[in-house]
């Protein structure tokens, strides 16, 4: 009787453990799409209130599927997901002047050191860190390449055919191809109507011909300034290398065309009734890629107008059009790490970021997206506006 009294407790004891062991797993590991709102203090002065915003913090993020199969497997071997297919080809396309730099044997540390910070009156070279950082950035895009040979065109073309192959599986996924889809017909929608507005298929194919020469050309040129003096350029290169690139911004510009305002006037009316339909499908669908996809089209200038003007100036009031889109530039990368997308140190969005900040000490570097925004960028009365648009966001298109 006392045996199967102590090997009952036994048992017991054990089915405690493994439900203590279980519940500890459930509480460290939360749901993706958990989000908790933390509210700052407000304090005041004499003038008001300091700060007052109130953001959405990840718990959880989903880095993207590379790290285990870079050293194991072949990279056209690798079995990965739908929407780690689409995040490489996005990827790769930001990479475009890693490649082709690359190729025609060019420096590419010599490059970024030329061009950070390059139009500024007093122009800053980038830290130890951030050329740390572009490093690892190189290394991630040249991992996307079959070998180093391989031409930027014939890599966009094998991963887009991969992407193809591949059958979205979950809502996520089924929602991000359908999103794709959507985007497809605005831009199209979009180029005709910079054709049509630019006055390009009015231009003989000689016309076309001869700019397209010249901008190679003066891309040679470029080439040639930055390659000379073994890497070193001078103020003089640069200012040189700045004249070129004002030349190859007027090429193609046409003046005095007759242009058709009917067709002007239907593409924009096709483009407005597309963006529109991307928007109520982003109602239904919260993902973070479908909302980056979103956002390009829904929150950056186009036709010389922003979808939420007037709700951003009567609702907000927010006026500056410049100003709505140096928030825009600081809201779309926030919305996509609260819905998940991967914002930590080593992600994609981080990098991005330390690569572009052009101040001494290269805060982003090494630090959660959010976590730079809240604690480096933004001053106290962006973070009024910014605070105000994220919950304007949240509560009509970005309900998480």
């Amino acid at each position: 009787m006392k045996k199967s009294i102590k090997l009952s407790l036994l048992i017991a004891l054990i089915i405690g453990l493994i439900l203590l062991y279980l519940q500890q797993s459930k509480t460290k590991t939360k749901p993706i799409n958990e989000v908790s709102l933390v509210e700052q203090s407000v304090e005041k002065n004499d003038t008001g209130p300091t700060q007052t915003p109130v953001v959405a913090i990840k718990d959880t993020e989903i880095e993207p599927e590379k790290s285990l199969d870079k050293k194991q497997l072949n990279k056209e071997d690798r079995e990965i997901s739908y929407l780690i297919a689409y995040r490489e080809l996005v990827q790769y396309s930001k990479c475009s002047m890693i490649y082709i730099n690359k190729q025609k044997g060019i420096d590419l540390i010599s490059v970024y050191k030329e061009d950070y910070d390059r139009y500024a009156e007093n122009p800053m070279k980038p830290s130890e860190v951030q050329i740390q950082h572009y490093q690892a950035y190189i290394d991630e895009c040249m991992f996307l390449l079959i070998d180093d040979q391989e031409e930027y065109t014939e890599g966009y073309k094998r991963l887009s055919k991969r992407l193809n192959n591949i059958t979205p599986e979950t809502d996520e996924e089924i929602a991000l191809s359908e999103a794709i889809e959507i985007d497809k017909k605005i831009k199209q929608i979009s180029n005709q109507l910079y054709i049509e507005k630019s006055g390009y298929n009015k231009i003989t194919e000689e016309q076309r011909e001869a700019n397209s020469k010249k901008r190679h050309a003066l891309f040679d040129e470029i080439d040639i300034i930055r390659q000379r003096n073994n890497g070193n350029t001078t103020d003089e290169d640069l200012a040189l290398i700045k004249q070129i690139y004002q030349q190859l911004s007027t090429i193609g510009k046409i003046e005095n065309l007759e242009i058709d305002t009917e067709e002007i006037a239907f593409l924009e009316n096709e483009y407005t009734k597309n963006a529109l339909e991307l928007k109520e499908f982003f109602k239904n669908n919260q993902t973070p890629d479908v909302f980056l996809i979103f956002s390009e089209h829904l929150l950056n200038e186009r036709m010389g107008k922003f979808f939420f003007t007037e709700d951003l100036n009567n609702k907000l009031g927010i006026y500056d059009t410049m100003y709505i889109q140096t928030l825009n530039e600081i809201i779309v990368p926030f919305v996509a790490c609260t819905l998940g997308y991967p914002c930590g140190p080593e992600s994609y969005f981080s990098i991005e970021h330390c690569l572009d900040s052009v101040e001494p000490e290269a805060k982003a570097c090494g630090k959660n997206v959010i976590d730079y925004f809240l604690d480096d960028l933004l001053s106290t009365n962006q973070m009024i506006d910014f605070n105000n648009y994220f919950n304007y966001l949240l509560d009509n298109h970005a309900k998480i």
